[in-house]
């Protein structure tokens, strides 16, 4: 889910409720909530790798091929971010 819109118009609001409402059924993967005043959550650079991390506990079946890219591509993170989603999540899940 993305959500986007003016500040003020209850985003993170709703984004927690859904979210935790995920969690509490077990249906939550992952969770990556950007804030402008933090820096490791004002931009991309932690999306992936958070994302990667959460899916990696929560479905062991895709922790093998997530560490497994990781091991084999040292540089994943340094890869532009298309490609990173693409091996590190959807690869993963198929």
């Amino acid at each position: 889910m993305w959500l986007s819109g003016s500040a003020g118009t209850g985003k993170s609001t709703i984004s927690l409720a859904v979210s935790s409402e995920f969690e509490k059924a077990g249906i939550l993967g992952a969770t990556f909530f950007f804030r402008r005043t933090q820096k490791d959550r004002s931009n991309l650079s932690k999306f992936v790798s958070t994302l990667a991390a959460d899916l990696a506990v929560k479905i062991p079946e895709a922790c093998s091929h997530i560490l497994g890219t990781i091991e084999n591509q040292s540089d994943i993170f340094k890869k532009a971010v298309g490609d990173q989603l693409g091996q590190l999540i959807i690869e993963p899940m198929i």
